[in-house]
């Protein structure tokens, strides 16, 4: 079962070989060997992991070597940014807070934009300060001021991002050290990809577009 890889089998060993090679040659050996044992028709219809091996050398013959610390495109990430949560701030202050997300099961825009909003809080403490345990303010009980608090803390990660070296060092997932132009970038994507689904809470999803350089 592919769901039941450990970071660690698909995390390279510093400075051993460029992070995507590895993630590629690893999930590739993975994939082949679930299939081991599994008999003749199976592999026939799953196949043996060839296809992704083809896959994945296309997709490093395409592909620079770079650090998977490193920005892969040279973007105004701070721009993207700032672009993106003064969207959904809008968005948050329009929404029907009560309205539920099909994407999020369970959740209501309300929820949405408290995860996004602790989100924020969060990114911007471990930028600060390179720790990622983070007291996290919970969303007001007033929805009422749900659009003020979120406006609020999103107004703070951009100015603290955009304010930091993006070559500062800070802790990341999976490696445990990065980058603050990572979180730049992060940030940018999960903004961007819950607007998506906030849109989508409110019947709007046709509204939603993605900048060409983050598609």
């Amino acid at each position: 079962d592919m769901r039941s890889v450990a970071w660690a089998d698909v995390t390279p060993p510093r400075g051993k070989q460029p992070p995507l090679q590895f993630l590629f040659d690893r999930l590739a050996a993975l994939f082949s060997e679930s299939k081991a044992g599994e008999g003749d028709a199976k592999k026939r219809k799953t196949g043996d992991g060839s296809a992704f091996a083809a896959f994945a050398a296309r997709a490093l013959a395409d592909r620079a070597p770079s650090s998977c610390l490193d920005d892969p495109v040279p973007h105004d990430w701070n721009r993207f940014l700032q672009t993106s949560t003064q969207r959904l701030a809008a968005l948050v202050d329009e929404a029907d807070p009560a309205a539920p997300v099909p994407g999020c099961p369970d959740w209501c825009a309300a929820d949405l934009g408290e995860h996004v909003g602790g989100g924020y809080q969060w990114a911007t403490h471990v930028v600060r300060t390179g720790d990622p345990a983070a007291d996290v303010a919970p969303a007001p009980t007033d929805l009422g001021e749900l659009p003020g608090w979120f406006r609020t803390h999103a107004d703070e990660l951009v100015r603290v991002l955009v304010g930091t070296d993006p070559d500062q060092e800070t802790w990341t997932f999976g490696r445990g050290r990065g980058t603050a132009g990572w979180w730049t970038r992060r940030q940018t994507h999960e903004t961007t990809l819950h607007t998506f689904d906030l849109l989508d809470s409110q019947g709007r999803s046709e509204e939603w577009d993605v900048p060409a350089p983050l598609a």
